[in-house]
């Protein structure tokens, strides 16, 4: 699968809150033994790096989202992965074993 640039836009597990927005979403799949992950990463502003904080401090890890290229829109539940560590620039990512659905 080829690397994929979108939008992407981060929830709560049931969809009701919007954890954030961006533009420059970037979707890859890595191969890994237990078979494909799908990774979403993005570059946060300075609020929205404050919510992920927030987020990875209380605890929550699920999260649904959505993400259009190229036209489409594909969809689902991941799993919020912890934010790189400080000195490297931040990225919000998220990951799925399932390939993102088109919606």
């Amino acid at each position: 699968m080829e690397t994929r640039k979108g939008y992407l836009t981060i929830c709560s597990d049931d969809g009701l809150e919007v954890y954030g927005e961006f533009i420059d979403g970037l979707w890859e799949q890595e191969n890994t033994a237990g078979g494909p992950n799908h990774i979403i990463s993005a570059t946060p502003s300075d609020g929205t790096l404050e919510t992920f904080r927030r987020l990875e401090v209380d605890g929550v890890d699920h999260v649904t989202y959505s993400f259009e290229s190229h036209g489409y829109h594909y969809g689902g539940h991941a799993r919020l992965l912890a934010l790189e560590p400080e000195g490297a620039p931040p990225l919000v990512r998220i990951e799925t074993g399932e390939a993102p659905q088109r919606a």
